[in-house]
Order: structure tokens, then sequence, then C-alpha cells
């Protein structure tokens, strides 16, 4: 605080200062003090509240390129957790681990490192039926979340699920941390980014489908909230597309001959190829491999969250005999509803056939099939065509 003081005229003499005026001038160089260091409070003793979760920006002196950051109460402890950690700062923790189980990277503040992660890892118990569990302790932030496995069994890919209430699955939205098969890691972190920094994973029923050459292995994760309990499973959230147009409703007629989607109230078409009904494993292996002519999948692979319609343009002057949608992923537990059609002039009198999503409303992600069997001048007809309806944004898996 600058003070600037008015001339004084240098005379005989100087009056003397009354202490009344030393007082003043005390008190108010104790209030401006109080005004400059404000947060310095008389009552020192009032306890603090503390906050279970808040974002917290990077002030004016952080670096060029700051990292967003999370605030939780750990124990008691508040700990600025980075959210998005990058695979140079997990790998020093990684360990080896020859079994079934899930590796957990959590924001430790006695750990050492640039962004105090620790491993956490947990062993996954087989019951009498085979099925596979875990609960990873609960209290601190969890930053990535993956399975291990012996070292004789090859992982290719990993989906993760959200455990709804009738243990129905729920695809959540997740992406690698780095390179998965370094010192035999595979980690996730969620996708749903905010200012391109995914939240440590909630609190809830998980399940994770491992992909391997033989089978998938299927395991389940309770994450506890802070009280050490896994919360209770919530109702499937309906998914909905804003002002959304049926697939009775939408015009196909812009698409050629194999799978599309309904969306908007037109069509989009989905690059499958043709073929045999596969099974889940079958299926997903032939998006990880690929099975095609030329090594490329068969099975489309897209993000559509306003899909409504899931459907086939066949052949002109087809006679459709009989068209069925299965769902491979996350469980064959699927109602197929009932099939729609009509005529595409455009195509030379073409049919198609396609399938309204359950309840009205959008496809969920997950992987389906449609399989119709018809008629023309070539003869009978049985195909089937897979589709992968992604969960996430295209964004968040840039």
């Amino acid at each position: 605080m600058s003070v600037d003081f008015e001339p004084v005229r240098l005379g005989p003499g100087r009056r003397r200062i009354e202490p009344v005026v030393i007082g003043l001038v005390a008190l108010v160089v104790d209030v401006a003090f109080a005004v400059v260091k404000p947060w310095e409070s008389a009552d020192r003793t009032a306890p603090s509240v503390p906050v279970a979760a808040a974002s917290v920006e990077p002030g004016p002196a952080a670096s060029p390129s700051p990292r967003p950051t999370r605030q939780r109460v750990l124990l008691g402890t508040a700990i600025d957790a980075p959210r998005s950690p990058t695979w140079a700062e997990i790998s020093p923790v990684v360990t080896r681990h020859d079994a079934w189980g899930i590796r957990a990277i959590v924001v430790d503040a006695t750990a050492a490192g640039p962004g105090h992660y620790a491993e956490r890892w947990f062993p996954a118990a087989a019951d009498q039926a085979g099925i596979r569990s875990v609960t990873v302790d609960g209290g601190e932030a969890i930053v990535a979340l993956g399975p291990t496995s012996p070292s004789d069994v090859d992982l290719l890919d990993a989906r993760i699920w959200l455990v709804h209430a009738g243990d129905s699955p729920g695809w959540v939205d997740a992406s690698p941390v780095g390179p998965r098969r370094s010192s035999g890691a595979f980690l996730y972190e969620r996708g749903d980014r905010v200012a391109d920094a995914p939240s440590p994973w909630d609190p809830g029923r998980y399940r994770l489908d491992v992909l391997t050459g033989d089978e998938i292995q299927r395991i389940g994760v309770g994450i506890p909230g802070r009280l050490g309990v896994v919360p209770a499973a919530t109702d499937v959230p309906t998914p909905t597309a804003p002002e959304q147009v049926l697939a009775a409703g939408s015009d196909p007629s812009g698409v050629h001959a194999g799978l599309f989607a309904t969306a908007d109230g037109s069509a989009i078409s989905l690059p499958a190829l043709g073929g045999v009904l596969q099974d889940d494993h079958g299926a997903w292996l032939d998006l990880v491999l690929g099975s095609g002519p030329l090594g490329e999948s068969v099975i489309a692979s897209v993000y559509q969250p306003r899909a409504t319609g899931l459907g086939v343009m066949l052949t002109p002057h087809a006679i459709v005999a009989s068209a069925t949608v299965h769902r491979l992923a996350p469980d064959g537990r699927f109602d197929s509803p009932s099939v729609a059609g009509g005529i595409s002039s455009t195509q030379g009198r073409t049919p198609y056939v396609v399938f309204q999503a359950p309840g009205d409303s959008v496809w969920p992600p997950g992987v389906y099939a449609v399989s119709v069997s018809w008629t023309d001048a070539a003869g009978q007809h049985d195909d089937t065509w897979h589709v992968e309806l992604r969960p996430g944004s295209d964004i968040s898996r840039s």
C-alpha cells in the first residue's frame, strides 16, 4: 500500500505529536493491514466445512498447460487429484499379477511420483458356478481400472458395464490409458470428459467383460462408497433422443442394399457384411481381429445415439419370409420388437425391414444382429448383419 505525503514547510520549530493522535494512526494501520490480509480472521478457531467433491481451476500462476483437478475428501483429508492421468505417470506403479483380478490406479498423497498415483490389486475369486467377483477398497479416488489375467492368457479387449436394477448392464464409455499391452496392463478411464478430463470411477456395481482368444471372461466389480458399502443398483435410465422420429416414420430410400439405422427421420448405411449369425464371442473377436476377405471386420461399429431403428434394405422385388433382431451384448436377454417394413420406389421397388427400438425410444449401446430370410429372382437368401452401437461420443474417443 503506497501513501503520499503532503510537502511540509520547515519552520523554526515543530509541534509535539499528541498521544491521542498516535493511537488513531495505529488504529488506521491495523485496519488497513486487516483489509490487505482478509484471510486472517480474528476468530481462528472456527471449524472448516469439508466439501465432498468440487472442481478446482488452476490459478494465474499455473503452468502453460495446467491439468484440471478434482478435489475429494479422502478419510477427512482434501486431496487435489489429477483426473486424467497419462501412461507416463501411471506406468511406474504398474506391476505384473499372474492371476485374474482387478487393478485400480488410485490417488495417494503419500505416493511418490509426479501424480501421486499408487496401484491397488484385488484377486477375483470364482464361485462354484465359475463366476468371478471382487470388491475393491473404498475411500480412494480410482482414476483408472482394468483386469489382470494369468500369464498364459492373452487379453484382447475389454468392456465395462454398470449393472442396474434387475441385473441389467449399461455400457460405460471408457477409454484405454496408454498402450494396453505395456507391462501386461489393461487400464481404462471414464470417457465422460469435462475439459478433457475424465471423472474418477463412481461407487457402484460393475461388470468387466474381458475378451480372450477362447472365451469372454466376466468379472463382477463392486466399488464401495466412503462408508465402505457398495450402493444399491439404480433403475435403467431410459435413453431418449429429443424430438425423435420413430423408425416407421423414417424414410430409408436413400440407402442401398444392406444394414441401416434410422435417425432424425432419415437412414444411415452401416458398413456391415451379411453372413451367418455369430455368438457374442465370435462377433467381438471379429471386431478386434477381423474376418473379412481383406482382414477387415464384417461388423459395423458406430456411434449413433439417436438411432430409433435398425433395418435392412433388401434386393429388388424381394419377398420377405421372416426377420428377427438379436442382442449379443451385454447379454441375450432381449425381447425382439416387432418388425415393420415398406417398399423403396427409388431403389427399384425394393422392400426393406426395420425394427423400432424398445419402448419407442433409441437403441441403447450394445451389439445387435438383424437376420432376414427372403426370396428374389436369384432364389432363397438367409443373411445376418451385425452392428456394435458404441457408448459415449466421438469426441470422448478422439
